[in-house]
């Protein structure tokens, strides 16, 4: 047996006390980001973790572990395939280019609609809504004027019924009391009569005078009734009349023109003096007449005039002279015919009776001459 002296170990002997080693500090934890992810940071995490090899049972494989084949992988990625979800209720802002366009409010001019597309799209919406706030707004003060129109009209109605009424209650008290009168005062029938009635008489003669200021009385009051209603009957007539102009001014506008309206006008007055028979003193009472002043019959007096002028210038018209008929065999020199056309005309114009007849018959003369060469 091998004995070492001095004390001293094998030579591969373990040391007697360990040295002693101070155990290395943990990495200190990366920070974590509270921040809530954005739908973009999510998806890619997503597919981050799709990515990594997992095992039978669903967990992460360690990196040294086989992984699929990329078409196995595919395969497993489509099976697995699910949405990203949003993060804390955030979404992708849309593209305002991508949203449909806003058509501009109906009642714009052309100018207007193409003003439009050069705008903002907040200010096309501030404008669409402000729009849409005064369309609301015309159409409930429409509503309100029409629904005040119809009020007035009812309450005039009904105060016309209500005048009606009172005015022929009025009209009966007034026969009523002038019959009672006559009844009894049946001896006072002028002037000489009331004296002698107030001299014979007194107590009966204030009487007679009470009933006679009653009476006067109720007459200045239908009087007062018949004004008013005249008045009315005639700011309404005026109101019609105006509408029935201008219904008949829209259809023939020739009535309007600074130029043509008086000659047109002129024209008709002519027709209806001249031709019709109808006096100029007669004009301004037919004028005033509703069946006269009507639209449709304004129109049948201006077709009425409109035709008679027509035919007057087809009689007046020079009809274009025949040429004589040749025997055969026979030439006629063109001065042959020339000269009965300008023998016609001449006649022609001698037997013109109105300007424009003669200027026609004139115009067409020269015409013949020139053809002539004379």
């Amino acid at each position: 047996m091998d004995v070492q002296t001095n004390g001293a170990a094998a030579p591969d002997a373990a040391p007697a006390i360990a040295p002693v080693t101070t155990p290395a500090p943990p990495p200190a934890p990366e920070p974590v980001d509270d921040s809530p992810l954005t739908l973009r940071e999510a998806a890619e995490l997503r597919i981050q973790r799709r990515a990594k090899p997992r095992d039978e049972t669903g967990k992460f494989a360690p990196k040294d572990a086989p992984q699929a084949a990329p078409g196995e992988q595919g395969s497993a990625e489509q099976a697995d395939a699910a949405p990203p979800p949003e993060a804390n209720g955030e979404t992708e802002a849309i593209d305002p280019a991508q949203e449909p366009p806003i058509d501009p409010p109906k009642s714009w001019s052309k100018q207007d609609r193409e003003l439009w597309a050069k705008l903002d799209r907040d200010v096309q919406q501030r404008l669409l809504a402000r729009d849409s706030d005064d369309t609301t707004a015309v159409r409930k003060a429409q509503q309100d004027a029409a629904e005040h129109r119809k009020a007035a009209e009812a309450e005039r109605q009904k105060a016309n019924e209500a005048r009606q009424e009172y005015e022929s209650k009025a009209t009966a008290t007034l026969r009523l009391l002038m019959a009672e009168q006559a009844r009894d005062f049946p001896e006072v029938k002028s002037q000489e009569d009331i004296t002698k009635l107030a001299n014979d008489d007194p107590f009966r003669f204030v009487q007679w005078q009470a009933r006679q200021e009653h009476l006067r009385g109720l007459q200045t009051e239908l009087s007062r009734i018949q004004d008013q209603k005249s008045k009315e009957s005639q700011q309404q007539f005026a109101e019609w009349s105006a509408e029935q102009d201008k219904k008949f001014g829209e259809q023939f506008k020739e009535f309007a023109d600074a130029e043509k309206g008086p000659k047109t006008r002129q024209e008709v007055i002519s027709y209806l003096t001249e031709q019709v028979g109808v006096e100029k003193d007669a004009l301004q009472g037919l004028w005033s007449h509703p069946m006269f002043r009507d639209a449709r019959m304004q129109r049948i007096v201006y077709d009425a005039a409109r035709f008679h002028a027509a035919q007057e210038k087809a009689k007046s018209a020079v009809a274009a002279p025949k040429p004589p008929v040749q025997k055969p065999g026979i030439g006629q020199g063109r001065a042959d015919g020339h000269t009965a056309t300008i023998a016609a005309l001449d006649q022609k114009l001698a037997s013109a009776k109105t300007t424009r007849q003669q200027i026609e018959a004139a115009s067409a003369l020269r015409a013949a001459k020139r053809a002539a060469g004379k």
